[in-house]
């Protein structure tokens, strides 16, 4: 009789330790995508990051899967997949940083309010979600003289000369690596032998900041329109969905960047303190054109220096 109780304890007390360890393995799953929210400088700047991997640098971004396959992140009727969104493509500095003498925050109000979709496909405004290269006033007005190169292997697919524009091009590069993102730079002299359907190499020299604008050139990374060309406003391949060239370099890349004093942290600010923070582009025309605050280009919250 007492060996049919222990018997019957015994299987009571499996079955409980059963039940527990289901009931903790669906509170505390042993897989999941974490986001890591990194200290910021005092600004309100931060960077978040996937799981770490032996290739991946900590600044990419956190993106949740479902039952292995890569989700799609809506940006205002275009979806784009996760797996290009939070792709490293950026594998050489667009700038030479000897010419650099500071950069625009992401989400500063620095220049012209140019906003859009974050990757998780929130919707910003008020902010400038691209980095202004600015240079020192020693090479202002110097043609062929500020060196812009491709941040990655590619292919030219845009060029605004047909547009016209009085302060050089605005050109788009896709990636081969990603094929559905691209870098828009603005205020370039191209090469002539670089023109649209050109294949680019990383590093590759593409042309020189305009010299007829004194402030540098700006860059800006997201995915491409799949309905490009189209009409109204949307004059360029770019989508409405924007992010740091920061959280997509390779280690190599960031390390050239900390060299000089910039990092994620400090050029990214965090979207909760600008919504806390909005900017205001009056139509001022102190830098040259309506709609750009000259007050906050000069702020030296929204720039971080190079040294």
């Amino acid at each position: 009789m007492e060996s049919r109780q222990s018997i019957g304890i015994g299987i009571v007390i499996v079955v409980a330790l059963f039940a527990i360890f289901v009931y903790l393995g669906n509170t505390y799953p042993l897989t999941s995508t974490q986001t890591t929210t990194m200290p910021g400088s005092g600004y309100g700047t931060s960077s978040t990051g996937a799981p770490s991997t032996s290739t991946a640098p900590t600044t990419t971004i956190g993106m949740p899967t479902s039952g292995g396959n890569m989700e799609m992140v809506n940006m205002g009727g275009m979806s784009f997949p996760q797996s290009q969104l939070a792709a490293i493509t950026i594998t050489a500095s667009p700038a030479n940083l000897s010419q650099i003498s500071r950069i625009s925050l992401f989400r500063s109000c620095a220049g012209h309010d140019f906003s859009g979709y974050s990757f998780n496909g929130t919707l910003e405004a008020n902010r400038s979600m691209k980095h202004y290269y600015d240079i020192p006033s020693s090479l202002v007005g110097k043609a062929h003289v500020v060196q812009i190169f491709s941040p990655f292997n590619g292919t030219l697919i845009f060029d605004s000369k047909t547009l016209d524009y009085p302060n050089g091009d605005q050109i788009v590069v896709q990636s081969s690596s990603a094929n559905d993102m691209g870098v828009e730079i603005f205020h370039i002299d191209l090469l002539q032998n670089i023109t649209i359907g050109t294949k680019v190499v990383s590093g590759q020299l593409l042309g020189y900041k305009n010299a007829s604008e004194y402030s540098g050139f700006d860059i800006a990374y997201g995915p491409l329109n799949p309905a490009y060309p189209c009409g109204g406003r949307c004059q360029t391949p770019m989508s409405q969905g924007l992010d740091s060239i920061f959280n997509h370099m390779i280690p190599q890349v960031l390390a050239q960047y900390a060299a000089v004093g910039v990092t994620p942290q400090k050029v990214i600010a965090m979207r909760a303190f600008r919504d806390a923070n909005p900017c205001h582009y009056p139509n001022e025309t102190g830098y040259g054109s309506s709609g750009v605050n000259a007050s906050a280009w000069a702020d030296p919250r929204y720039w971080d220096n190079v040294t």
